[in-house]
């Protein structure tokens, strides 16, 4: 009896074992079947070009940034220092430019694509006047719109000012203030603390009695119309 008994018990236990193990193998597979789907799943997320930012786009191969903006038409006929500032930004409504995309992710898209800027002019020099001569320094940069019916243009030729000026934009690398702000500022046409690029003519230009910048209605279409921006490292 005790021997039936033993053969009972030992049989028993080698069907434990033998369950157990093909769970543990099936648990593996499942594991690795999961592993490979996963892997899959991330190759068909690259593989269909999704943005890292939102509404901008960054070409790493033609080294470029691109983004929508709206056309604010007030600035047609009143001046203002801002040329694109964020559609959230806290100037945005003091812009020719609204853009759907914020400006701190323009700050990191420009970083992408090996550009640097100095951030050397701090909030405290925005109340200097253009004959201290304080200006932004940092990796130039080109700006181009267009719009439907209209290709690619230097951006330059959307701007009319009172009197002649120079037109020469860098990359400020104010990241730190662009984000404690929340100014939104893309584009500014003279340096600044917060804007991400700048004309580099001196803080305090656009100051009353200085330069006055307008949206030039001669070459622009109406109010409130989407335009496409690109940027590139000046050549």
């Amino acid at each position: 009896m005790k021997k039936v008994v033993v053969f009972i018990m030992t049989a028993v236990l080698s069907l434990s074992v033998i369950a157990c193990g093909g769970k543990e193998k099936e648990t593996k597979n499942d594991a690795a079947k999961s592993g490979s789907n996963q892997t899959a799943a991330s190759a068909d997320t690259e593989a269909a070009g999704e943005q890292k930012y939102k509404n901008l786009t960054v070409d790493a191969d033609k080294k470029e940034i691109s983004f929508e903006a709206v056309l604010n038409g007030t600035y047609f006929t009143e001046p203002t220092r801002h040329a694109i500032v964020g559609e959230d930004g806290g100037n945005a409504d003091k812009s020719m430019f609204r853009a759907k995309a914020y400006n701190v992710d323009f700050n990191d898209a420009l970083e992408e694509l090996g550009l640097s800027g100095d951030s050397n002019v701090s909030m405290d020099d925005m109340s200097a006047s253009a004959d201290k001569n304080i200006v932004n320094t940092g990796d130039p940069l080109e700006f181009f719109i267009q719009w439907d019916g209209q290709e690619e243009i230097p951006f330059k030729d959307v701007i009319k000012a009172d009197k002649d000026f120079d037109w020469n934009v860098v990359f400020t690398g104010n990241r730190d203030v662009a984000e404690s702000t929340q100014a939104g500022c893309f584009l500014c046409l003279d340096s600044c603390a917060a804007g991400i690029a700048v004309n580099t003519l001196p803080v305090g230009t656009t100051a009353e009695g200085g330069t006055q910048f307008f949206a030039n209605e001669e070459v622009l279409p109406d109010d409130g119309t989407t335009v496409t921006i690109t940027v590139r490292p000046a050549e």
